[in-house]
């Protein structure tokens, strides 16, 4: 069972050395066994009580329960991976509770190094998992603000936080299926893209693409040509900017408007396209 609050994210990482950096990343959800989670949670237990307990949620998804208050800033596992480590070290107003997260970093390191599970890994031509990714520190109580959601009546996600959010909101949310999807006022969060755009794997991101525009893009447009989906409104976030798509009904009478290729639609105008 999940322990009571505060909770910290504490998701296993593997840290890779070059010869300028350290570039850390993230596992996908396949590459580690629940065995070997907790085999190495219960490591890092007995060696570092005095930080906390932690406990795996799932293979790649830890959690820690602090065992004091912790007033450190912590950057997004998203945000960090694939990146250098060095400009997302913990950072604090208090110099002093920065550097014991540092410091802690560098002890769990070392208690991960020779680990069995690692040796195993290896062996097996697998990244170890030699570090963990502390982050999104806050509590597991609902928030007590309004919060204010446009009507959707389902909500399809596979992302933890997706399904967290969607679960706050009051919505028990689903997996993604376009079926469903068609039937009802639906929000689909789609985060195929997310993994391969992160560690600049442009051959996976270019097949996840066209896993959407099949499975996805091309029959939600159909459907919305035959009048079965009267609005569309598609949003792709990025770091530093967000590209925002609408259709409505009245577009579809809109036929001298040319379709845009996939490269303008990336390009900042000062009027984007609808």
């Amino acid at each position: 069972p999940a322990p009571a609050q505060p909770l910290l994210c504490a998701d296993p990482v593997h840290l890779m050395l070059t010869q300028a950096d350290v570039i850390l990343a993230d596992f996908p959800d396949d590459d580690i066994s629940l065995a070997e989670a907790e085999a190495l949670v219960a490591t890092l237990n007995a060696h570092f009580s005095d930080v906390g307990a932690l406990w795996v949620a799932a293979p790649t998804r830890w959690y820690l329960h602090p065992a004091a208050p912790v007033t450190a800033r912590f950057t997004p596992l998203d945000t960090v991976a694939a990146r250098p480590l060095q400009h997302f070290l913990p950072e604090a107003d208090v110099a002093a509770n920065a550097l014991v997260w540092r410091r802690r970093l560098n002890e769990i390191q070392i208690a991960l190094h020779e680990h069995p599970v690692n040796r195993a890994r290896e062996a097996d031509e697998k990244y170890p998992i030699n570090s963990v990714w502390f982050w999104g520190n806050g509590n597991n109580d609902q928030p007590d603000i309004p919060m204010h959601f446009p009507p959707f009546t389902v909500i399809q996600a596979n992302h933890p936080m997706a399904r967290g959010l969607a679960r706050m909101a009051g919505f028990e949310p689903t997996p993604p299926r376009l079926s469903a999807a068609l039937g009802n006022d639906a929000l689909v969060v789609l985060d195929d893209l997310a993994t391969p755009a992160r560690h600049r794997d442009l051959p996976i991101w270019r097949d996840a693409l066209q896993t959407l525009e099949n499975d996805w893009f091309a029959p939600v447009c159909q459907a919305w040509q035959q009048g079965r989906v009267d609005k569309i409104h598609l949003i792709a976030p990025g770091d530093h900017a967000s590209l925002s798509l609408r259709l409505s009904a009245l577009d579809r009478w809109r036929l001298w408007r040319r379709a845009f290729s996939l490269d303008r639609l990336t390009v900042p105008t000062k009027t984007a396209p609808q």
